[in-house]
């Protein structure tokens, strides 16, 4: 169980990260081919939170694995009630205040790290090693590189609204320049 729940989180996270800096990157442009302008500039910081809610729900879920094998799912179903009543409080809270999307999409990430905390802390002496600093610096450091091809290359040819082939393109040299640099 111990290799499973290794090889999870380090799978999940391997893919999970550069989709939420890629995510930071195109959301204004990838917005744009769906919305118009307005939407897409209103729309551009709640991609990355949304991406980084459903990264820290993704892990609740691998950890809740353990819970379900270990007949413990009476913790998962409470911390899964808790997470959602925190999420509602906090989105209304977040209405009331007129704090937008940014608000609502930050009172999710808060509700999900809420709920992974008290997941995280229920198998905690489960999980040691599931994920090396090594690896996770190995992950960064790459996703820096695909960020910084992104960038220079979204300065220089700029995503035109509408323009899918632009943004897959980009999208593609990320996800080249991401491998490139895991593998080195």
């Amino acid at each position: 169980a111990d290799t499973l729940l290794e090889y999870s989180v380090k799978s999940f996270l391997l893919l999970a990260v550069p989709a939420i800096a890629g995510s930071a990157l195109l959301a204004m442009p990838a917005l744009e081919l769906l919305a118009n302008h307005e939407v897409a500039l209103a729309g551009r910081f709640v991609v990355p939170l949304v991406m980084m809610s459903s990264t820290v729900y993704g892990l609740v879920w691998i950890l809740n694995g353990l819970l379900f094998v270990e007949k413990r799912t009476g913790t998962t179903l409470v911390v899964s009630v808790a997470t959602g009543m925190l999420k509602m409080v906090l989105g209304i809270m977040a209405l009331v205040l007129h704090t937008g999307l940014i608000g609502v999409g930050v009172a999710t990430l808060v509700a999900q790290i809420v709920g992974f905390t008290i997941i995280f802390r229920k198998v905690r002496n489960r999980v040691r090693g599931a994920c090396e600093w090594d690896f996770l610096v190995k992950v960064a450091l790459a996703t820096a590189l695909m960020c910084g091809v992104v960038a220079v290359m979204h300065s220089r040819i700029p995503v035109f609204v509408g323009n899918a082939s632009q943004l897959g393109l980009m999208v593609m040299v990320g996800a080249i320049a991401y491998l490139a640099g895991l593998l080195a």
